[in-house]
């Protein structure tokens, strides 16, 4: 009963909030239109998604404000209440069932105002649960359960909430995307200036978006955190007071009577607690499966950038020695190439200065070779003049016999002299 009491209070906060939303924003914007501040007409009136994040938001706010007021109201309902007015002055039967039936006539006699309190819905759903059982063993598992199911109501009665903050900064980026999708679409770069301004005002109102939708989640989320700690404080002081409320307020049972009862109520303890464990155990299966998964999901991940990396650097180090290597052969090659082109000039040098000096030399015999030509001609013609004085001087012996001497000398000078010129000529 609780649990649909409390359903049927957070349906009605979204409901709520759905419908007065929308309605507080369109008289915010009726305000912001007749108002003459440009800075609040740029960012809330600038682009269709400030319009969207805008709504959005004070539909949070008004969730908010629904919350934070009935939350309020719930706590001073409980601290009003007494421990008196929640559970009979006596015991009127030592019967559970009887017992608990009377209880729950006592707090149906409540006002009404008092009746939809949280706690005595609690109470009222407690006590069900015992007058069903016939047996109170189990009220400390009743009272943790009640307490986590009525927490997890109180956390998703926020959860429009939390959409909308995770989604107003979303808006924004949108907001931005298409308005620059927008303005980048729609440019003439024929006039350059105009484009240009064009694009700043289009980039203005685009990000303008993002920004207003950034404050708008900010400005909710400090709103969220004093609801959400109140609430927390209604979940601890209905939790304390249900605990105080029914602890020794029921008969003390005697289970000697009613072993069988006994018996089965501790097999369907123990069986709950073996599916509770079989539970447990899959539960962390699971998680050690998926973690695992992600492990090597990871491990295999950073092998894989290692041996890129890995890679990357040897081929870079392979080929920068290969550069190196290359560079280094080219120097060498070069300064061979040069040194050998050096070494030819130098040869090249030598053997025309060689050549020049036997040109010269060359020279120098053929002038000799031709003055001795011209003596050569000299000496037969001084030959000849001999031999015919010789021939006038045969009659004188001593005579002849000198010229003969000197004619014999001039023979041999003139045989001797082509024979030198000849290994000149062949030098």
């Amino acid at each position: 009963m609780a649990g649909r009491n409390n359903l049927a209070s957070n349906s009605w906060s979204g409901l709520a909030s759905v419908a007065l939303g929308p309605l507080v924003a369109a008289i915010f914007y009726s305000v912001l239109y007749v108002s003459p501040v440009p800075f609040l007409h740029r960012y809330f009136m600038g682009h269709p998604v400030a319009y969207a994040a805008t709504v959005l938001f004070f539909v949070a706010l008004v969730g908010l404000i629904v919350r934070h007021l009935d939350t309020r109201r719930q706590l001073g309902i409980v601290a009003g209440l007494a421990d008196s007015e929640l559970k009979p002055a006596e015991r009127t039967s030592s019967d559970l069932g009887e017992h608990v039936t009377h209880w729950l006539d006592h707090l149906a006699q409540l006002p009404r105002s008092e009746r939809g309190c949280q706690l005595v819905h609690r109470l009222e759903d407690l006590l069900g649960r015992q007058q069903r059982r016939k047996t109170t063993r189990f009220l400390n598992d009743d009272l943790r359960d009640v307490s986590d199911r009525e927490a997890d109501q109180s956390h998703d009665s926020l959860q429009l909430v939390r959409i909308i903050v995770w989604a107003i900064p979303m808006l924004g980026f949108l907001g931005t995307v298409v308005g620059i999708t927008q303005t980048l679409g729609g440019l003439d770069f024929s006039d350059g200036q105009n484009a240009v301004d064009n694009l700043k005002a289009g980039l203005y109102v685009a990000f303008d978006t993002t920004a207003l939708g950034l404050v708008l989640s900010v400005i909710a989320i400090f709103l969220q955190f004093p609801v959400e700690k109140k609430m927390n404080h209604l979940m601890a002081t209905l939790d304390q007071r249900s605990i105080e409320i029914l602890s020794g307020g029921f008969p003390e049972e005697s289970t000697a009577d009613q072993p069988l009862q006994a018996i089965a109520e501790m097999n369907r303890a123990v069986l709950a607690s073996v599916n509770q464990l079989v539970e447990t155990q899959a539960e962390l299966w699971k998680k050690t499966v998926d973690s695992a998964h992600d492990h090597w999901t990871s491990v295999v991940g950073n092998a894989g950038d290692q041996v890129q990396s890995a890679l990357t650097e040897a081929i870079e180090l392979t080929l920068q020695s290969h550069a190196e290597h290359v560079d280094k052969t080219h120097q060498n090659a070069s300064q061979q190439i040069e040194q050998r082109w050096k070494q030819w000039q130098t040869a090249l040098s030598d053997n025309a200065r060689v050549l020049m000096v036997q040109q010269q030399t060359l020279a120098q015999q053929n002038e000799l070779l031709i003055g001795t030509a011209d003596r050569a001609k000299e000496l037969a013609e001084v030959r000849e003049l001999l031999q015919t004085n010789t021939a006038g001087l045969s009659a004188m012996p001593e005579m002849s016999d000198a010229m003969r001497s000197l004619a014999r000398a001039i023979d041999l000078i003139v045989d001797r002299v082509p024979s030198q010129s000849n290994r000149s000529k062949a030098a």
